[in-house]
């Protein structure tokens, strides 16, 4: 007999073999047991979630000839043929391949058919919504009243695409993502049944490359499987095309450390191995995602990723996680994704290349770590340079505006930051009032007064003189609930100048 994949070797049954959707299978096992059952469904969700084999189970309990509590027997002759996909009165069909107005026009004659064997004469669409217009019209008036004997099940990944006509008529059921940890178990079952071991990592790691998708974690288990008799995790990531996990945190050592030479030696290490740069970036984003949860949670899976994330610190994960993930939408669309991985990469080593008042911080902390790397190598070693100061056009050093000094050491930072976070999120819908707010901080704030200030003190007067100041109060008025003022803190240089242009009195004479 030819080798049957892991997934369909071990499509669930029953509806309580169903992982990770325990009310969809309750609901319709609990209407095949009282005979209320739909005369049309509609399974949606993401790929592997379960859809198209909770349509089996439903088509083989619908004709079971001794129903047990609602499942199927698997035992009578019916059920057999079920099983075998030979059952005449289940109808299986692809509607990427099947997406004509013929095709429906022949469902829509056949369905007059009463079953020859089971009680239900049942259809299951997969893809539906690769059926075209036409088709879809041509089922409407047959999905919406078929006969007493007829049961639909259509099936699809992407539920935006089908008609609120067809949706209108169908009883709906969202599959969601199923857990990691089910999904583990289940694999744990499929070892056991052919007798093979795997470390818990190794299906941890199968579990997080599957996204929520258990067919993806049993066809990646398939591949390990015909590797090695024992999995680990050195067997996943050759499966997958994984850099070597130690490589990986060593880079994120350095990262942390803003070790330029050793991080993009490690970077071109991992490259060089054969692993792919989208590869590599999903991978590295992972394990980031990994210690932003041990960050917060203080829950460990590794104590390596434990000390990374002590290390690291919260903001810098954050910050991390968003340079690479831009990066890495990027990337799809490259001729040469390594390049905009590595400039990622270098955009996390030097802070000091980034102007927002946030980037100072981190500015300080990575001239704090050389300091005390330089002290833990010995006093022969010279500690690296501070970063130099970024400079304006005119060669001088900007300075940051005084009332922001005054203002800091009573003000939450992560107040502000947060609030202004909603503002900007609230304000990118205006088209109008977009443009103004990149650059801007939100330095200070005292009651419903907020004040505002900017490096570019051209784009600081630009909205404290537009008509869209206006709209930008309104908006961070909503937020507060509340009558909201914006005054402007502008850089000390700007300061001396708007001074000076009001002392003088210039005249000018035609």
């Amino acid at each position: 007999m030819a080798y049957k994949a892991l997934y369909r070797e071990f499509r669930p049954r029953r509806f309580a073999d169903l992982k990770g959707q325990d009310a969809i299978a309750s609901v319709l096992q609990s209407q095949v047991k009282s005979g209320e059952v739909s005369h049309a469904y509609l399974f949606s969700g993401p790929r592997g979630t379960g859809k198209t084999s909770t349509a089996k189970i439903l088509a083989c309990a619908l004709n079971c000839l001794n129903p047990q509590d609602g499942e199927p027997c698997l035992e009578c002759e019916n059920c057999k043929q079920a099983l075998q996909d030979s059952m005449i009165d289940i109808v299986e069909m692809d509607a990427a391949s099947n997406n004509s107005v013929d095709n429906a026009r022949d469902i829509r004659d056949k369905v007059k058919l009463l079953p020859a064997k089971g009680k239900y004469k049942v259809y299951i669409i997969d893809e539906v919504h690769m059926l075209s217009d036409s088709a879809f019209n041509a089922l409407l008036k047959t999905l919406e009243e078929p006969p007493g004997h007829v049961v639909f099940i259509l099936a699809t990944t992407e539920l935006n695409a089908l008609p609120k006509t067809v949706l209108s008529r169908c009883q709906r059921f969202d599959f969601r993502h199923i857990d990691e940890r089910a999904m583990v178990k289940r694999m744990r079952e499929v070892l056991d049944a052919i007798s093979k071991t795997a470390d818990e990592e190794a299906l941890l790691e199968i579990a997080g490359a599957a996204e929520g998708g258990l067919r993806d974690a049993l066809t990646i288990l398939d591949k390990c499987c015909s590797l090695a008799e024992h999995i680990t995790l050195d067997t996943v990531s050759e499966v997958l095309n994984f850099a070597d996990q130690s490589l990986v945190t060593g880079f994120l050592q350095a990262l942390g450390d803003y070790d330029e030479k050793t991080a993009l030696v490690s970077l071109s290490q991992m490259l060089d191995s054969g692993t792919e740069p989208d590869v590599l970036v999903s991978q590295i984003l992972d394990t980031i995602r990994q210690m932003l949860y041990i960050a917060v949670t203080g829950d460990s899976r590794s104590e390596t990723l434990q000390q990374l994330a002590g290390h690291w610190g919260k903001k810098n994960i954050v910050r991390a996680l968003d340079i690479l993930a831009a990066a890495q939408n990027k990337m799809k669309y490259a001729a040469r994704p390594q390049i905009l991985l590595e400039t990622a990469v270098m955009r996390l080593l030097l802070p000091e290349s980034e102007t927002d008042v946030g980037a100072l911080e981190l500015r300080i902390e990575k001239l704090e770590k050389k300091l005390a790397l330089a002290a833990l190598q010995g006093p022969g070693s010279a500690p690296a340079a501070a970063p130099a100061p970024i400079e304006n056009p005119a060669g001088k050093p900007k300075k940051r505006p005084a009332e922001v000094k005054e203002a800091a050491p009573g003000a939450d930072s992560a107040d502000l930051e947060a609030l202004w976070d909603k503002i900007k999120k609230a304000g990118s819908a205006e088209p109008a009032v977009k443009p103004f707010l990149h650059e801007l901080v939100l330095a200070k704030q005292e009651g419903m007064r907020l004040f505002l200030t900017s490096q570019n003190a051209s784009k600081l007067r630009m909205l404290k003189q537009s008509s869209f100041k206006g709209e930008l109060e309104r908006i961070a008025g909503e937020i507060l609930g509340g009558s909201v003022v914006f005054e402007f803190v502008f850089p000390e240089e700007e300061q001396q100048r708007m001074q000076l242009y009001d002392r003088e009195n210039i005249d000018i004479i035609d």
